[in-house]
């Protein structure tokens, strides 16, 4: 596929190099961005990265917890659309790439095209809610299908396990962190084609008799956007490239081809899935899924019962806990990038700078701690709807920077423009659904702020933030 249908303008020759018709000079990526011991991330091993962030958790307990108000038709609508929505983030975000280069996200963008506050503030999400949630979610998730198998540890005591044992994996060399992200991503990959193709051939070929047990009189439209948080969470991770983008060999032409690539390989998967899900539910198990939680999270191990007996639901719990140890590998390799780029600019302690060649380890183990906290004090429903909401947020936000850079004579490629358009509404109508049935989005959001406001200052007052970040 060639580079200008995805968005790039790099050159092979020199795919860092900005383009000349900019008018002043965009902040462009710092030595460490282009140390030699960072640049080992080719374009699909940035493919490889976006689906290991995306698939795991979100997609496996999804359909649980949606079947309770929308039919099959409706949750299969809200996959497509879902994709539709993250596709759209991904090519906004592609053309911040080209034009930036430089790891950190959310985080970097918003602080170089908006203002450093807003980066600062991103940042700090990432941080509480971005990484560190998710992977809180997914290790309890591996837990619960280890309960499945007969292990015996509660979820927890998994959970916590195996986010101290990411964190320390992923703390010991850079190439490391590569070849087991690497292995991860190619099991994960053959589990989800293996599930579609059992699903497919084996389970059922007709529409579904179902209906959602707790759906209400008329076109379920609130449900249908509130329901989206659970496939907004599910498709978190579209945007994971940026966040090492300067650790790729060719930043500004690799990471818009790995956005794009991963956003449509994994909506297409998304989709299957799902269709397996609820093209294979009894009337009798969608009842039983509104009435338990845990047979919301393990609805994967209930669907191949009825597809494949006892022995294939086992061994597809067996692999789902790997898809999620994968899940987990790669936000633990991602996530602290953020952190060290925040630190690399004095927003955060010292202790959390990257360290040359070597993995961040302070930004590690910062992040494993909130995990393991948020795995020991909030439940599954509260995570997923913050988590989703405090995401689509900023991401809004670094999409909108596309405006700022127009506005400011900057080329912006217009179908950017109108995939940021795009991205923008649907987010602006999913949020507005979610806080009209629950206040504790604004809370979240505004405990974010305030944290955010109170580090920020104090960053400012003690004089670590670089000259140009004072304004």
């Amino acid at each position: 596929m060639s580079v200008s249908a995805l968005g790039g303008i790099g050159t092979d020759d020199d795919p860092r190099a900005p383009s000349t018709a900019m008018t002043t000079p965009l902040p462009q990526p710092t030595s460490e961005d282009l140390a030699p011991g960072h640049a080992f991330l080719g374009m699909w091993s940035g493919v490889g990265l976006v689906i290991a962030n995306m698939v795991g958790v979100g997609v496996l307990l999804s359909a649980g917890f949606m079947a309770q108000e929308l039919g099959p038709g409706g949750i299969l609508l809200s996959w497509i659309v879902g994709a539709t929505i993250a596709l759209s983030g991904a090519l906004a975000y592609g053309q911040l790439a080209i034009l930036s280069g430089r790891s950190g996200g959310e985080y970097r963008y918003l602080h170089d095209y908006m203002h450093p506050y807003l980066g600062y503030l991103a940042g700090w999400a990432s941080l509480l809610i971005g990484f560190s949630a998710p992977i809180a979610i997914a290790a309890f998730a591996a837990g619960a299908f280890l309960n499945k198998l007969g292990w015996p540890l509660t979820p927890q005591a998994t959970g916590t396990l195996v986010i101290a044992a990411m964190t320390l994996a992923h703390g010991i060399h850079l190439s490391w962190s590569r070849s087991l992200q690497n292995v991860l991503v190619a099991v994960k990959f053959t589990f989800v084609l293996s599930f579609i193709a059992v699903g497919l051939l084996l389970g059922s070929k007709v529409w579904p008799a179902w209906t959602a047990p707790l759906a209400g009189p008329g076109p379920p439209v609130r449900a249908f956007l509130e329901n989206q948080y659970w496939v907004a969470f599910a498709f978190s991770g579209w945007n994971a490239a940026v966040y090492a983008a300067g650790e790729f060999r060719r930043p500004r032409r690799d990471v818009a081809r790995a956005l794009t690539l991963g956003c449509l390989i994994v909506g297409c998967a998304y989709l299957l899935i799902n269709w397996v899900f609820v093209a294979n539910l009894t009337p009798d198990q969608a009842i039983a899924v509104a009435d338990h939680e845990a047979t919301q999270i393990t609805l994967a191990h209930l669907v191949m019962t009825n597809i494949a007996g006892e022995s294939g639901a086992a061994i597809v719990s067996s692999v789902i806990v790997v898809v999620l140890l994968s899940a987990i590998s790669a936000m633990t390799l991602v996530g602290p990038r953020v952190y060290a780029s925040m630190a690399d600019d004095g927003l955060l302690p010292a202790l959390l700078r990257h360290r040359g060649g070597k993995p961040p380890s302070g930004a590690l183990l910062v992040q494993g701690g909130v995990a393991l906290f948020l795995l020991h004090t909030q439940t599954v429903l509260d995570v997923v709807m913050s988590a989703s909401a405090v995401l689509m947020v900023f991401s809004m936000l670094t999409v909108l920077t596309l405006f700022n850079l127009g506005r400011r004579g900057r080329p912006v490629r217009a179908q950017s423009i109108f995939a940021a358009v795009i991205y923008v509404l649907a987010v602006i109508a999913i949020l507005s659904a979610g806080i009209t049935s629950t206040k504790a989005i604004v809370l979240v959001l505004a405990a974010i702020v305030t944290a955010g406001t109170v580090g920020y200052a104090m960053a400012l007052r003690a004089g670590d933030v670089r000259a140009q970040d004072r304004r």
